[in-house]
């Protein structure tokens, strides 16, 4: 595994990409790699990751989600279109 960057060439047509570190970056930082390595974990056996990935959200389901709540768990007396307060 390495790491490299992506960037415009210098006339805008096509990419560069530059090798930055043989290792991930991410990877040099000792507490950091620990810190992803501990995350990983969760998703190591793959029933998580493949039940979060490829769902259809509605702008109502993300809206709540971004701000850390549940739209079908909301209990109160909001209809749908009072997403402001969400």
């Amino acid at each position: 595994m390495f790491d490299f960057t992506v960037a415009y060439k210098d006339n805008k047509i096509g990419y560069d990409y530059k090798r930055v570190s043989q290792k991930a970056r991410w990877m040099l930082n000792e507490d950091l790699a620990k810190e992803v390595l501990a995350e990983a974990e969760k998703y190591k056996d793959g029933v998580l990751l493949s039940n979060r990935l490829g769902k259809v959200v509605t702008a109502v389901d993300m809206k709540a989600i971004l701000a850390g709540q549940s739209a079908a768990a909301s209990t109160d007396s909001k209809t749908i279109d009072d997403t402001s307060d969400l």
